[in-house]
Protein backbone atom coordinates (compact mmCIF):
# COMPACT_ATOMS: atom_id res chain seq x y z
CA UNK A 1 0.00 0.00 0.00
CA UNK A 2 1.08 3.45 -0.94
CA UNK A 3 1.99 5.97 1.75
CA UNK A 4 -0.28 8.40 0.94
CA UNK A 5 -2.92 5.54 0.80
CA UNK A 6 -2.00 4.55 4.45
CA UNK A 7 -2.19 7.93 6.16
CA UNK A 8 -5.51 8.61 4.44
CA UNK A 9 -6.47 5.03 5.62
CA UNK A 10 -5.37 5.30 8.89
CA UNK A 11 -7.71 7.62 10.93
CA UNK A 12 -10.72 4.65 10.05
CA UNK A 13 -9.12 2.07 11.28
CA UNK A 14 -8.99 3.19 15.14
CA UNK A 15 -12.62 4.26 14.73
CA UNK A 16 -15.02 3.69 18.20
CA UNK A 17 -17.99 2.47 15.65
CA UNK A 18 -17.40 0.55 12.39
CA UNK A 19 -20.87 0.91 10.95
CA UNK A 20 -22.02 -3.21 11.03
CA UNK A 21 -26.04 -2.59 10.15
CA UNK A 22 -25.26 -3.02 6.75
CA UNK A 23 -26.19 -5.65 4.43
CA UNK A 24 -23.65 -7.30 1.83
CA UNK A 25 -23.05 -5.05 -0.40
CA UNK A 26 -24.64 -1.93 0.46
CA UNK A 27 -22.46 1.50 1.59
CA UNK A 28 -23.03 4.16 3.81
CA UNK A 29 -22.15 7.90 3.63
CA UNK A 30 -22.88 10.46 6.15
CA UNK A 31 -24.08 13.61 5.08
CA UNK A 32 -24.78 16.49 7.57
CA UNK A 33 -23.62 16.87 11.18
CA UNK A 34 -25.11 18.98 14.47
CA UNK A 35 -24.05 19.65 17.47
CA UNK A 36 -26.54 20.28 20.26
CA UNK A 37 -25.64 23.08 22.36
CA UNK A 38 -24.60 21.49 25.69
CA UNK A 39 -22.53 19.35 23.52
CA UNK A 40 -23.49 16.07 24.62
CA UNK A 41 -24.27 14.94 21.17
CA UNK A 42 -23.86 15.05 17.46
CA UNK A 43 -27.03 14.36 14.98
CA UNK A 44 -25.65 13.42 11.64
CA UNK A 45 -27.40 12.29 8.51
CA UNK A 46 -26.47 8.64 7.61
CA UNK A 47 -27.83 7.55 4.12
CA UNK A 48 -27.63 3.68 2.76
CA UNK A 49 -26.78 3.09 -0.44
CA UNK A 50 -28.24 -0.40 -1.69
CA UNK A 51 -26.44 -2.29 -4.48
CA UNK A 52 -29.91 -2.33 -6.35
CA UNK A 53 -29.95 1.64 -6.68
CA UNK A 54 -32.21 2.18 -3.51
CA UNK A 55 -31.28 4.54 -1.21
CA UNK A 56 -32.34 5.30 2.41
CA UNK A 57 -31.54 8.94 4.91
CA UNK A 58 -32.13 8.60 8.75
CA UNK A 59 -30.92 10.87 11.41
CA UNK A 60 -28.80 9.32 14.01
CA UNK A 61 -27.41 10.34 17.36
CA UNK A 62 -23.48 9.96 18.31
CA UNK A 63 -21.49 10.18 21.55
CA UNK A 64 -19.12 12.42 20.54
CA UNK A 65 -16.66 10.91 22.95
CA UNK A 66 -17.38 7.51 22.85
CA UNK A 67 -19.73 6.92 19.41
CA UNK A 68 -22.50 4.69 20.88
CA UNK A 69 -24.86 5.58 17.40
CA UNK A 70 -28.49 5.67 18.13
CA UNK A 71 -30.99 6.08 15.41
CA UNK A 72 -33.29 9.15 16.34
CA UNK A 73 -35.52 8.96 13.11
CA UNK A 74 -36.47 5.57 11.05
CA UNK A 75 -39.94 5.90 9.43
CA UNK A 76 -40.85 4.90 5.63
CA UNK A 77 -39.53 8.63 4.58
CA UNK A 78 -35.59 9.70 4.17
CA UNK A 79 -35.01 12.06 6.86
CA UNK A 80 -32.08 14.69 6.70
CA UNK A 81 -30.43 17.78 7.79
CA UNK A 82 -31.24 18.02 11.65
CA UNK A 83 -30.99 21.52 13.37
CA UNK A 84 -31.11 21.89 16.98
CA UNK A 85 -33.00 24.41 18.98
CA UNK A 86 -31.12 27.12 20.86
CA UNK A 87 -32.19 25.42 24.15
CA UNK A 88 -31.57 21.63 22.93
CA UNK A 89 -34.94 20.84 23.46
CA UNK A 90 -36.22 20.55 19.49
CA UNK A 91 -34.80 19.90 16.28
CA UNK A 92 -35.80 20.47 12.98
CA UNK A 93 -35.49 18.38 9.65
CA UNK A 94 -36.52 17.60 6.38
CA UNK A 95 -38.55 13.96 5.81
CA UNK A 96 -40.31 12.72 2.30
CA UNK A 97 -39.10 11.36 -0.68
CA UNK A 98 -36.82 12.13 -3.49
CA UNK A 99 -38.18 14.91 -5.09
CA UNK A 100 -40.84 15.90 -2.43
CA UNK A 101 -39.91 16.87 1.15
CA UNK A 102 -41.03 18.52 4.08
CA UNK A 103 -40.12 20.36 7.27
CA UNK A 104 -40.76 18.67 10.17
CA UNK A 105 -40.22 19.80 14.10
CA UNK A 106 -39.99 17.42 16.92
CA UNK A 107 -38.47 17.03 20.56
CA UNK A 108 -34.73 16.48 21.39
CA UNK A 109 -35.69 12.50 21.41
CA UNK A 110 -37.48 12.40 18.56
CA UNK A 111 -41.04 12.29 20.00
CA UNK A 112 -44.35 13.80 18.96
CA UNK A 113 -43.04 15.44 15.64
CA UNK A 114 -44.88 17.87 13.86
CA UNK A 115 -45.02 18.85 10.00
CA UNK A 116 -44.78 22.83 9.33
CA UNK A 117 -44.44 22.66 5.63
CA UNK A 118 -47.03 20.65 3.38
CA UNK A 119 -46.20 21.01 0.08
CA UNK A 120 -45.19 18.58 -3.47
CA UNK A 121 -41.83 20.71 -3.58
CA UNK A 122 -38.73 20.06 -1.86
CA UNK A 123 -38.89 22.00 2.00
CA UNK A 124 -35.25 20.91 3.19
CA UNK A 125 -32.21 21.84 5.00
CA UNK A 126 -33.90 23.71 7.66
CA UNK A 127 -31.98 25.91 10.88
CA UNK A 128 -34.02 27.23 13.58
CA UNK A 129 -33.67 31.26 14.96
CA UNK A 130 -31.76 31.73 17.46
CA UNK A 131 -34.83 32.62 19.63
CA UNK A 132 -36.97 29.43 18.26
CA UNK A 133 -39.43 31.19 16.60
CA UNK A 134 -38.87 30.48 12.92
CA UNK A 135 -37.06 28.35 10.32
CA UNK A 136 -35.46 28.95 7.58
CA UNK A 137 -35.30 26.54 4.79
CA UNK A 138 -34.74 26.12 1.42
CA UNK A 139 -37.15 24.67 -0.86
CA UNK A 140 -37.77 24.53 -5.02
CA UNK A 141 -41.53 25.27 -4.96
CA UNK A 142 -41.49 28.08 -7.37
CA UNK A 143 -38.90 26.13 -9.41
CA UNK A 144 -35.55 27.05 -8.10
CA UNK A 145 -33.86 27.00 -5.16
CA UNK A 146 -34.83 29.52 -2.67
CA UNK A 147 -34.90 30.49 1.30
CA UNK A 148 -38.09 30.68 2.96
CA UNK A 149 -39.73 31.12 6.58
CA UNK A 150 -41.91 30.02 8.25
CA UNK A 151 -43.10 30.14 12.15
CA UNK A 152 -42.60 27.14 14.45
CA UNK A 153 -46.44 26.48 14.73
CA UNK A 154 -46.70 26.36 10.88
CA UNK A 155 -48.15 29.64 9.82
CA UNK A 156 -46.62 32.85 8.27
CA UNK A 157 -45.04 30.99 5.26
CA UNK A 158 -42.65 33.80 3.98
CA UNK A 159 -40.39 33.86 0.52
CA UNK A 160 -37.37 36.01 1.61
CA UNK A 161 -35.09 35.02 -1.81
CA UNK A 162 -35.82 37.56 -4.36
CA UNK A 163 -35.09 37.83 -8.00
CA UNK A 164 -33.68 34.26 -10.44
CA UNK A 165 -30.41 33.36 -8.13
CA UNK A 166 -30.73 30.30 -6.74
CA UNK A 167 -30.14 30.46 -2.84
CA UNK A 168 -30.20 26.89 -0.73
CA UNK A 169 -28.58 26.00 2.63
CA UNK A 170 -29.41 29.01 4.95
CA UNK A 171 -27.98 29.10 8.46
CA UNK A 172 -28.96 31.51 10.64
CA UNK A 173 -26.43 33.00 12.84
CA UNK A 174 -25.81 32.89 16.57
CA UNK A 175 -27.05 35.87 17.50
CA UNK A 176 -30.02 35.91 14.95
CA UNK A 177 -29.14 38.46 12.97
CA UNK A 178 -27.78 37.08 9.42
CA UNK A 179 -28.46 34.31 7.50
CA UNK A 180 -25.89 32.46 5.95
CA UNK A 181 -26.55 30.72 2.62
CA UNK A 182 -24.88 29.04 -0.56
CA UNK A 183 -25.88 30.30 -3.74
CA UNK A 184 -25.64 31.32 -7.62
CA UNK A 185 -26.86 32.29 -10.96
CA UNK A 186 -28.55 29.08 -12.59
CA UNK A 187 -25.47 26.81 -13.63
CA UNK A 188 -23.36 28.66 -12.37
CA UNK A 189 -21.08 28.51 -9.64
CA UNK A 190 -21.78 28.42 -6.02
CA UNK A 191 -20.55 31.15 -3.74
CA UNK A 192 -20.96 32.23 0.39
CA UNK A 193 -23.49 34.98 1.25
CA UNK A 194 -25.15 36.69 3.50
CA UNK A 195 -28.20 38.29 4.15
CA UNK A 196 -30.63 39.36 6.87
CA UNK A 197 -33.68 37.66 8.30
CA UNK A 198 -35.92 39.81 6.21
CA UNK A 199 -34.45 39.24 2.98
CA UNK A 200 -32.42 42.35 3.07
CA UNK A 201 -28.96 43.11 2.81
CA UNK A 202 -27.28 40.71 1.03
CA UNK A 203 -23.77 40.70 0.29
CA UNK A 204 -21.27 38.13 -0.82
CA UNK A 205 -18.69 36.83 1.97
CA UNK A 206 -16.63 34.34 -0.12
CA UNK A 207 -16.29 33.13 -3.63
CA UNK A 208 -16.61 29.05 -4.68
CA UNK A 209 -18.16 27.64 -1.93
CA UNK A 210 -21.30 25.14 -0.28
CA UNK A 211 -23.00 24.61 3.11
CA UNK A 212 -21.53 27.69 4.93
CA UNK A 213 -21.59 26.72 9.17
CA UNK A 214 -21.48 29.44 11.51
CA UNK A 215 -19.02 29.57 14.31
CA UNK A 216 -19.80 30.00 17.70
CA UNK A 217 -18.23 33.80 17.79
CA UNK A 218 -20.46 34.65 15.01
CA UNK A 219 -17.66 36.46 13.44
CA UNK A 220 -16.49 34.20 11.08
CA UNK A 221 -18.22 31.43 8.50
CA UNK A 222 -16.74 27.84 7.71
CA UNK A 223 -17.87 26.31 4.62
CA UNK A 224 -17.25 23.37 2.03
CA UNK A 225 -14.92 24.19 -1.06
CA UNK A 226 -12.18 22.61 -2.79
CA UNK A 227 -9.61 20.54 -1.12
CA UNK A 228 -11.69 20.74 2.46
CA UNK A 229 -12.89 22.91 4.67
CA UNK A 230 -12.32 26.83 4.87
CA UNK A 231 -12.53 29.97 7.19
CA UNK A 232 -13.52 33.54 5.89
CA UNK A 233 -14.71 36.26 7.97
CA UNK A 234 -18.01 37.89 8.58
CA UNK A 235 -16.35 40.98 6.77
CA UNK A 236 -15.33 39.13 3.94
CA UNK A 237 -11.60 38.91 3.02
CA UNK A 238 -9.26 35.66 1.68
CA UNK A 239 -10.52 32.52 2.87
CA UNK A 240 -8.03 30.00 4.81
CA UNK A 241 -8.21 26.17 4.06
CA UNK A 242 -8.81 25.48 7.71
CA UNK A 243 -9.54 21.97 6.96
CA UNK A 244 -8.13 19.69 4.46
CA UNK A 245 -9.94 16.90 3.36
CA UNK A 246 -12.47 17.15 5.29
CA UNK A 247 -16.52 17.73 3.48
CA UNK A 248 -18.13 19.18 5.89
CA UNK A 249 -17.60 20.86 9.58
CA UNK A 250 -19.64 21.80 12.06
CA UNK A 251 -17.98 23.68 15.56
CA UNK A 252 -19.06 22.46 19.26
CA UNK A 253 -21.18 26.21 20.78
CA UNK A 254 -18.16 26.45 23.76
CA UNK A 255 -15.85 26.32 20.18
CA UNK A 256 -13.86 24.10 21.81
CA UNK A 257 -14.31 20.92 19.52
CA UNK A 258 -15.01 20.11 15.57
CA UNK A 259 -16.95 17.79 13.97
CA UNK A 260 -16.24 16.16 10.34
CA UNK A 261 -17.54 14.10 7.98
CA UNK A 262 -14.10 12.51 5.68
CA UNK A 263 -13.90 10.33 3.24
CA UNK A 264 -10.79 8.00 2.41
CA UNK A 265 -9.73 5.01 0.44
CA UNK A 266 -13.10 4.13 -0.21
CA UNK A 267 -14.31 4.51 3.47
CA UNK A 268 -16.16 7.39 5.10
CA UNK A 269 -16.63 9.11 8.66
CA UNK A 270 -17.72 10.96 11.16
CA UNK A 271 -14.64 12.57 13.18
CA UNK A 272 -14.12 15.18 16.23
CA UNK A 273 -11.05 16.63 16.92
CA UNK A 274 -10.17 19.94 19.63
CA UNK A 275 -10.70 23.08 17.63
CA UNK A 276 -6.50 23.41 17.75
CA UNK A 277 -5.67 20.32 17.41
CA UNK A 278 -4.46 17.64 14.71
CA UNK A 279 -5.60 13.94 15.62
CA UNK A 280 -9.14 13.16 14.79
CA UNK A 281 -10.98 10.56 16.81
CA UNK A 282 -13.29 8.24 14.40
CA UNK A 283 -16.81 8.20 16.07
CA UNK A 284 -18.38 5.84 13.35
CA UNK A 285 -17.37 4.81 9.68
CA UNK A 286 -17.67 2.23 7.06
CA UNK A 287 -17.38 1.67 3.11
CA UNK A 288 -18.00 4.77 1.58
CA UNK A 289 -20.53 5.40 -1.33
CA UNK A 290 -19.64 4.40 -4.99
CA UNK A 291 -19.66 8.51 -6.31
Amino acid sequence: MRTASLLLLLPFLSCRTTDDRLAPGERVWFQDVAWSPDGANLAVTRGVFAPSGDWKTEIWILDPDQGNPRRLTGGAANEIWPSWSADGSKFVFASGGERSRDVWIANADGSDPVRLTDDRASDTAPTLSPDGRRVAFMSDRDGLGQIFVVATDGTGLRRLSAGTMREEHPRWSPDGRWIAFHGGAPGARDDIWVMRPDGTGRRRIASGGVFPMWLPSGTALAFSGDGGVYLVGLDGGAPALHLPGAMYAAWSSDAGRIATISRGEGRTGVFVRPAGGTSPTCLMEGPGPPW
